[in-house]
């Protein structure tokens, strides 16, 4: 049976042979909203849990609104028009409105994928600021987490006299949803502070995963710094897999994200049989466009895999590996070949590396799988190196499963990867 997962901005199709799949698994389809700008508006003006945006901005001279970065395929094009239009009607001039960008440790945005992300319309018209987690001098520090977590914000958005943050609500691998808080921390706080919220005192605890919110120590401390940072007010959204928006949430920070979460656990995909083979995507476009990102596929589907299985991934990695930082710490453990050996030493007290978490995330695989790999833009070779098995043909991947579990092997496919959400 041909089988379509997302690759970019296309689809690979995979032909497995069809008495080995048992399954395509995905999240319960939920439809778009019909008449999405009216649906936004309404929420704006009738918020969970706060008073409306017209009475928040209302009479206010700094107004920041902080986006996620390209790596997150949030509407924005749909979104913000809705929202700034709201507030210049409050009264709020666009040259009183400005944006900073989230990157958390990722890179800068370039003019193209600012237009991209928000419109040329906006992009001309307004102030349009990014994150610089290294950056120590554009940060402000404002104490300690009860666990200790030094908490340095960047000044322009404690700067403004109303903090508004966007984004989009949606499995997340570390710390059970993405979307809410996690604008804040990791993505408007300095290195200090990231390298903490994605250490391994929060990482390795067993409720730091994908769709668990309680006891989960990555959301919990994340949330504790963004409270400490203030948000007066959140808009998110959830997409189906067509990217359609299907619920907005707006309104006070932990209300309206935790009503997100509450909407989105009716689309958790119950897995009866673990399998041999599990054939994940990176999430395509604009997910999927370095290694790095892609991790997030393979841990999301670790429910249905076996001890000793396959998880495979497909992954454009158009714009390559990722930070140096983060391949230096994958040929490290592929130098170590174990990835036990790897977070020893990562818990070393004097050990650091930017981007050290993805690799600690993909280590969670390894313990209970091995990982193939397929992409056009990265070598065998070079994958080799990271303790992954590259694949330039997918019937490699079925070759394998042959000698290892027998002609009967057995293989399911979750075509969105990071966006699913099993248990």
């Amino acid at each position: 049976m041909i089988v379509s997962i997302p690759y970019g901005m296309k689809f690979l199709d995979i032909d497995v042979p069809d008495k080995n799949l048992l399954g395509i698994v995905e999240s319960k389809q939920i439809d778009g909203i019909h008449d999405i700008a009216s649906e936004i508006r309404d929420r704006l003006l009738h918020p969970i849990g706060s008073i409306s945006l017209p009475e928040m901005v209302s009479g206010k001279k700094k107004v920041c609104i902080v986006v996620s970065d390209i790596t997150r395929p949030v509407p924005y094009k749909v979104i913000l028009p809705v929202m700034l239009s709201v507030i210049e009607e409050s009264g709020v001039a666009p040259q009183d409105v400005y944006f900073l960008v989230a990157t958390g440790l990722h890179r800068m945005c370039t003019k193209e994928e600012l237009i991209e992300m928000l419109g040329k319309g906006i992009v001309d018209e307004y102030k349009i600021l990014q994150h610089d987690a290294l950056d120590e001098h554009s940060h402000s520090f404002l104490g300690l987490t009860r666990k200790g977590t030094p908490v340095w914000i960047d000044k322009r958005y404690l700067d403004a006299e109303v903090k508004i943050i966007t984004g989009l609500v949606e499995p997340h691998f570390m710390a059970g949803f993405s979307g809410g808080r996690k604008s804040i921390a990791p993505g408007i706080s300095a290195l200090d502070t990231i390298k903490v919220l994605h250490s391994p005192l929060l990482l390795e605890s067993p409720n730091a995963a994908i769709g668990v919110i309680k006891d989960n120590p990555v959301h919990e401390e994340a949330l504790e710094i963004a409270e400490m940072a203030g948000v007066d007010f959140m808009l998110n959204v959830t997409l189906n897999k067509d990217r359609d928006i299907t619920g907005v949430f707006a309104g006070d920070l932990k209300a309206a994200f935790y009503e997100a979460v509450d909407f989105l656990a009716s689309t958790v995909v119950d897995v009866a049989q673990e399998v041999d083979i599990v054939i994940s995507s990176g999430g395509g476009y604009p997910l999927d466009t370095t290694f790095y990102q892609s991790v997030k596929g393979m841990v999301a589907v670790l429910p249905a895999v076996r001890e000793g299985g396959i998880v495979f991934v497909a992954s454009s990695c158009t714009n390559g590996v990722g930070k140096k930082e983060f391949e230096d710490v994958l040929v490290e453990l592929g130098e170590l070949g174990d990835p036990e050996l790897l977070v020893k030493r990562l818990k070393e007290p004097d050990y650091f590396k930017i981007d050290q978490w993805q690799v600690e995330e993909m280590c969670k695989v390894l313990r209970k799988a091995d990982i193939f790999y397929y992409t056009e833009s990265l070598s065998s070779e070079r994958i080799k190196r990271f303790m992954v098995n590259p694949v330039e043909k997918v019937d490699e991947l079925f070759n394998e499963a042959r000698k290892r579990y027998g002609d009967n092997f057995t293989v399911n496919v979750v075509p969105e990867g990071p966006y699913t959400l099993l248990m």
